[in-house]
């Protein structure tokens, strides 16, 4: 198991150990949890791969990790759910989303985003008003992820309302992605840098310009061209890269 968190491991050492690992999963689940839960971000995705191998196998042990009185432990479980695969996992995931713990309710959106289906949108939608600003970014993902387009017209709206910078990125993103008529406009409106009494800031022009790289119409294209020459560097490397 500790094979798993170590950064210099070989590929194929490593494959060999998360597809054991995952084939145990009614009896590792636990242990990989807890190594998820203390591992630093960026090392985590040896775990998310176990459960990945795993499959259904890891749908009962991390069902009982839901009821957990630690919530970064019923945060982990609800987010690996998601990675299953398992057609059960939605149902899970729901009511999760009204858990008292903030950590549980952006793992449960994080979970539905990985899951998919039109059927999570309408659902993690009442999280965009959440008080904190990460469950508010994670249900961005999670309508976005619900693949429907006329789910666009509950983004729109809450860009209009939404304070926070990084959520309204995550928002832009989202409504890129779902590819609705109105997206166009909206996000060419967010794309432009603003006024002398209003700039809008380069976090937010990105994500508009990222956004744009879903659409297909010639203009999304002319305006991801104009914005590669853009003076701000993470507008001009957001449109480079959509037009690779």
């Amino acid at each position: 198991m500790h094979r798993l968190g170590e950064a210099h491991v070989p590929a194929e050492e490593r494959e060999a150990v998360v597809a054991a690992v995952g084939a145990l999963a009614s009896l590792s689940m636990g242990f990989v949890i807890n190594a998820f839960v203390a591992a630093p971000v960026e090392q985590r995705a040896p775990y998310r791969a176990v459960v990945r191998a795993a499959a259904d196998r890891a749908l009962e042990p991390l069902q009982g990790k839901l009821v957990d009185p630690e919530p970064l432990i019923v945060a982990a479980a609800a987010e690996f759910l998601g990675v299953t695969g398992s057609p059960q996992a939605v149902s899970l995931l729901l009511p999760l989303l009204r858990h008292r713990s903030e950590y549980v309710r952006e793992a449960a959106l994080l979970g539905l985003a990985e899951a998919g289906g039109r059927e999570i949108a309408r659902p993690a939608m009442p999280a965009l008003k959440d008080e904190s600003v990460a469950v508010r970014s994670a249900a961005a993902r999670a309508v976005a992820a619900g693949g429907d387009p006329a789910s666009s017209t509950v983004l729109i709206r809450r860009m209009e309302q939404e304070p926070d910078e990084g959520v309204q990125a995550e928002l832009l993103r989202a409504i890129g992605r779902l590819g609705s008529k109105e997206a166009l406009e909206v996000l060419a409106r967010y794309a432009e840098p603003g006024g002398m009494m209003s700039r809008r800031s380069s976090m937010v022009r990105a994500a508009a310009v990222d956004g744009l790289r879903h659409l297909t119409r010639p203009e999304a294209r002319g305006l991801l061209e104009l914005y590669s020459k853009d003076k701000e560097p993470a507008v001009r490397k957001a449109a480079e890269a959509a037009l690779k």
